[in-house]
C-alpha cells in the first residue's frame, strides 16, 4: 500500500512537471525515463538469457564436446615466439601441426633450414607448407582450420595456439600482430575452435 501510495504521487507530480515545464526541459525527462527504463529490461534480459545458456539444469556429461587431439599453430616465421607457441602446443597434444603460408620459396627454404636446428622441438611436429601467390594469407589458412575442425575431427573442439609477441609501448605494438588480431577476429566466431595466445615479451 505505500508503494502504491508512493507511487501514485509521483505520477501526479510527472504529470505537473509535464504540464507546467515541458518546454523548460521536462521533455527531456519525458524521453530520458522510458528510454533508461527500456535499456534496462534489455539488459536484464540479456543477462536472464546467458545465465539460461550456461545452466546446468539437464546436462549430462555425454552433451559435452569432445576436443579433439590436434593443435594448430600458425607461424609466419621460426623464432623464439614461434618456438615457444610449439612447446606449449607439445603440452596439449601428440598431433602439432604448425602451418605456414608459403608465397615464395626462398621463405619456406629459410624456415626448413631453422626447423632444422631445433629438433628436440620440431621432431615432434608436422610442419604443413600451403603455397598460396595472393597477399591475404588468412583464406588459406582459414580453410585449413576448417578442413581440421569439420573433415577431420567433426563435433570435437580443434585447439589453434597462434604465437605472438609483447612489445614494450602501445605505439609499438600497432606495428606488430595485425594478422595474428586478423586470425583470432575471424576464428572468434566459431564455436567449436579454441583459440589459446602464447605471448613472448620483447
Amino acid at each position: 500500500a505505500i508503494s502504491a501510495v508512493g507511487s501514485g504521487v509521483s505520477f501526479i507530480v510527472l504529470l505537473i512537471l509535464i504540464a507546467t515545464k515541458f518546454v523548460d526541459g521536462a521533455w527531456i525527462i519525458v524521453l530520458a525515463v522510458p528510454a533508461l527504463v527500456m535499456l534496462f529490461r534489455v539488459i536484464r534480459r540479456h543477462y536472464v538469457t546467458v545465465a539460461g545458456k550456461l545452466s546446468l539444469d539437464y546436462l549430462e556429461p555425454h552433451d559435452l564436446i569432445d576436443v579433439a587431439n590436434v593443435v594448430v599453430v600458425p607461424i609466419a616465421d621460426i623464432h623464439r615466439g614461434t618456438l615457444r607457441a610449439l612447446k606449449y602446443a607439445h603440452r596439449l597434444s601428440d598431433d602439432v601441426r604448425v602451418v605456414n603460408i608459403s608465397q615464395d620459396a626462398a621463405s619456406k627454404e629459410r624456415i626448413q633450414r631453422r626447423w632444422g636446428r631445433f629438433p628436440e622441438l620440431t621432431d615432434r611436429a608436422k610442419l604443413v607448407f600451403i603455397d598460396y601467390q595472393y597477399r591475404d594469407i588468412l583464406e588459406p589458412l582459414i580453410e585449413y582450420i576448417e578442413h581440421i575442425n569439420n573433415v577431420e575431427f567433426p563435433d570435437r573442439l580443434t585447439t589453434v595456439v597462434v604465437p605472438e609477441f609483447i612489445p614494450r609501448s602501445f605505439g609499438e605494438q600497432l606495428l606488430h600482430n595485425q594478422t595474428a588480431n586478423l586470425l583470432r577476429g575471424r576464428l572468434r566466431s566459431y564455436p567449436d575452435i579454441v583459440l589459446i595466445h602464447v605471448p613472448h615479451h620483447l
